[in-house]
């Protein structure tokens, strides 16, 4: 009988759950208490700045909220892999690979506002893939863009993946003018409410400054980015480029359902990729998006390939990983 790889303690171990948490935890722990200075501190908060900014002033108490996003994007994949069957084993791996890789992201720490955003994002692609072939998709159509709109609260071009999710809905077989007509309510939903409440104040101009920043764009500034972000992002993109080779060969084999949610998951990573590219001074929240699909897309194939050469490049990776966290805490 062959010993099993360290893939597959952590895909299948009993305790893979409990020792990714507290490896992850610890490196948030260290970070925060000993090395603060390595995280940036992006106050944006979207459209409520002013407000949120006030609720938070001190940068140890926002470190440890984010650090416990992090946790909970973990669970959140792991928990999706679960309930949408889309790895063909029950395994841990969307946990342990997300929870390492965006920890030892420090370009990913110290945005409070930008994690919620990507969070309601995950949770509005979830919605998507529940609505698949269902009868009556108007309740999730409204849904996913009221998730969208109050993400776009946070930031603000969150609106311009409105269109990749009709292509979705499209995709799960739900799209139709009852349920495009209950997205166009959700987006408006949330900017009604925003509406009376500068109405109360009488002040619009912090809601129409904000509506502009939706047509500003700035791209890539190579100065403004560590080397050590590029490298971690480079690997990221090779890593998970290879990762969607092998998912469009082998999920032949896997249901219809299961293959309609990884093509519409490499569609909208695309898609992540090209809103970086034109608005990177201001694309944490989908930074963060383009790493939870990639993580996700990375444990489905080291889910589905075992044997020598994928556990090596396993631990090369993670590794790798490793080496350029403990680089950013310099």
């Amino acid at each position: 009988m062959r010993n099993k790889s360290i893939i597959e303690h952590i895909a299948t171990g009993r305790f893979s759950v409990l020792l990714t948490l507290l490896v992850v935890l610890s490196l948030i722990v260290t970070r925060i208490l000993l090395y603060p200075h390595s995280i940036p501190v992006k106050p944006d908060f979207g459209l409520f700045s002013n407000v949120l900014t006030n609720l938070i002033q001190n940068n140890y108490v926002k470190y440890a909220i984010d650090g416990a996003f992090l946790v909970l994007f973990a669970f959140l994949l792991n928990h999706a892999d679960t309930r949408f069957s889309i790895n063909r084993i029950r395994t841990s791996l969307p946990f342990f690979i997300s929870g390492i890789i965006l920890v030892t992201n420090n370009q990913l720490l110290g945005n409070w506002g930008e994690s919620f955003s990507a969070l309601l994002i995950i949770v509005a692609i979830a919605s998507l893939f529940s609505s698949y072939q269902a009868p009556r998709a108007e309740k999730h159509a409204f849904d996913i863009s009221l998730l969208l709109s109050f993400s776009s609260l946070f930031w603000i071009k969150t609106v311009y993946l409105l269109p990749v999710f009709w292509i979705g809905m499209y995709m799960m077989k739900t799209l139709s003018f009852r349920s495009f007509l209950a997205s166009i309510i959700g987006i408006l939903t949330p900017y009604w409410f925003a509406f009376f409440y500068f109405a109360y104040y009488n002040d619009y101009t912090p809601l129409l400054n904000y509506l502009q920043t939706g047509i500003d764009f700035h791209l890539i500034n190579f100065t403004e980015v560590k080397l050590f972000n590029w490298i971690h992002l480079g690997i990221t993109i090779l890593t998970t480029m290879f990762a969607i080779g092998h998912c469009m060969f082998s999920s032949y084999n896997d249901k219809i359902r299961s293959q309609t949610f990884l093509n519409f998951l490499f569609f909208i990573l695309f898609c992540t990729y090209a809103l970086i590219v034109v608005d990177f001074q201001h694309s944490g929240s989908i930074i963060y998006l383009n790493y939870l699909i990639s993580t996700f897309l990375i444990s489905y194939l080291y889910a589905s390939e075992k044997g020598r050469f994928s556990n090596f490049l396993f631990q090369a990776l993670f590794i790798t990983y490793a080496l350029i966290y403990i680089w950013s805490l310099s």
